[in-house]
């Protein structure tokens, strides 16, 4: 088991502190589980929706808008050449999030196809609920 803790401070003057604590365990050679909880300083303590910083976020200035999330990620071979891949982040002031699933696939020796999804959750206006949900299929050919 790995513990961690990470902290970032911004532009001296700013005054927001980000910082990541976090745990993973590889529970067999099969399973592997990761947990963080993510602190940003510059994001919002008010429950009031209406003060997201939407437009920075849009920018790309800013990756999230509340202070804390919870991250969790579980990854399971299901057979040599399979992977499942399930990962969760919780806006923990909105109740948002998104969720992830993939399943990485051995074909040959030389080609990975990965089918996956990312789906959102929350009501209007929520952080996660302001992106889209997306499926997708990702193959990858070495040469």
């Amino acid at each position: 088991m790995n513990s961690f803790f990470l902290l970032k401070k911004d532009e001296p003057g700013s005054g927001s502190t980000k910082w990541i604590a976090g745990t993973d365990y590889q529970f067999t050679r099969w399973l592997y589980a990761l947990v963080e909880y993510h602190f940003n300083g510059e994001g919002t303590k008010d429950r009031d929706r209406a003060k997201y910083d939407f437009e920075r976020l849009e920018r790309g200035e800013i990756l999230n808008v509340n202070r804390s999330y919870l991250f969790t990620m579980f990854s399971l071979q299901v057979h040599p050449l399979a992977k499942a891949g399930f990962s969760m982040i919780s806006n923990l002031l909105d109740k948002s999030g998104l969720y992830s699933l993939s399943l990485d696939i051995s074909l040959k020796e030389n080609l990975d196809i990965t089918p996956g999804a990312q789906i959102t959750y929350g009501d209007f206006m929520d952080e996660y609920r302001y992106y889209p949900s997306i499926y997708y299929l990702k193959a990858v050919y070495y040469f």
